[in-house]
């Protein structure tokens, strides 16, 4: 159960903080981006509390040696955006992350006509800013120095180059 002040992640709004809650509504104020205060459902938003440091630490270590598969078929893998969308579940949305980046790296190596998709980058963009949002703000880091803790991280400097697609 979410309380008031606390800091919370919602697929459509990224990190909010909780400003009051009425039994099954909340007011909330996203932290970045949308301005205002809104009324979200509790019942029916998707919404959880923002990762820790060490649930940063393990997703971000644990998807680096994850292998990804691009799935060919449009339709298929828009289906596949879409339910980690709902899902909210942030180490899918890194895996997909890794995996489009992966794709794109393997268009360049092998000469292809085209790049990504739009839809494909939309997806990218999108779930890049409300990963590292939410890092920065787990964090307590700016925005800018998220790939530089990444990078530390793991030792690893390829992170930069998902900020540049």
């Amino acid at each position: 159960m979410i309380r008031e002040n606390e800091l919370i992640f919602i697929n459509n709004f990224g990190v909010s903080k909780v400003i009051n809650i009425n039994s099954d509504q909340a007011s909330i104020k996203p932290l970045y981006g949308t301005t205002g205060i809104i009324t979200i459902n509790l019942e029916s938003q998707n919404l959880r509390p923002i990762l820790t440091k060490e649930e940063i630490d393990d997703m971000i270590i644990r998807c680096h040696d994850e292998k990804t598969f691009w799935i060919s078929k449009f339709i298929t893998r828009a289906d596949r955006y879409s339910q980690i969308r709902s899902s909210n579940d942030p180490y899918e949305r890194l895996v997909m992350l890794k995996t489009i980046y992966n794709q794109h790296l393997y268009r360049i190596s092998h000469h292809l006509k085209g790049g990504l998709s739009t839809r494909d980058l939309e997806f990218f963009h999108r779930s890049l800013d409300l990963l590292t949002y939410e890092f920065s703000t787990a964090l307590n880091i700016s925005y800018s120095e998220v790939p530089c803790y990444i990078a530390k991280l793991l030792n690893d400097n390829v992170i930069f180059e998902y900020y540049k697609l």
